[in-house]
């Protein structure tokens, strides 16, 4: 993995634990898609999986 740098506010970092405690509860989920949209425009989308095994 390459360095990545993600700057949350509060509320956002609040948002992204959330989904990771969902994938990690419910492992057949595989994914999920955090996407901002304004209007029909997409600002931006983050993709998070968790795979097992992976290192």
């Amino acid at each position: 993995m390459s360095d990545v740098a993600i700057t949350l506010t509060h509320d956002e970092a609040a948002e992204l634990a959330a989904y990771l405690h969902q994938l990690i509860k419910h492992r057949e989920l595989g994914h999920a898609h955090l996407t901002e949209v304004s209007g029909t425009r997409l600002e931006r989308e983050l993709t998070i999986a968790i795979v097992e095994g992976a290192a």
